[in-house]
């Protein structure tokens, strides 16, 4: 999923993101890492997490949902999110 932050807060952002990854991938199941693009468009920052093998994208929304809600992230870090799956050919 990926989503987008105001560059200048994202360093502030970051502890709070890593946490929320770890939260996701301990009551999913699911490892995550959590990268962003090199560049900066217009004073934002891409973030995106990437859960490498969700079985259940059921379970793992449910679980995404408690753990974005649970967070003490600003809304501007919570909302906007965009979730695409892929799968390997």
């Amino acid at each position: 999923m990926y989503y987008k932050l105001p560059a200048d807060s994202l360093p502030a952002l970051l502890p709070g993101l890593h946490a929320l990854v770890q939260q996701i991938a301990r009551a999913a199941g699911e490892p995550g890492r959590l990268q962003a693009r090199i560049d900066v468009k217009d004073g934002f920052a891409t973030v995106m997490e990437v859960y490498q093998q969700v079985d259940d994208p059921a379970r793992f929304d449910a679980c995404m949902q408690a753990a974005l809600a649970a967070s003490d992230l600003p809304p501007a870090a919570r909302s906007g999110r965009r979730v695409e799956r892929f799968r390997d050919l």
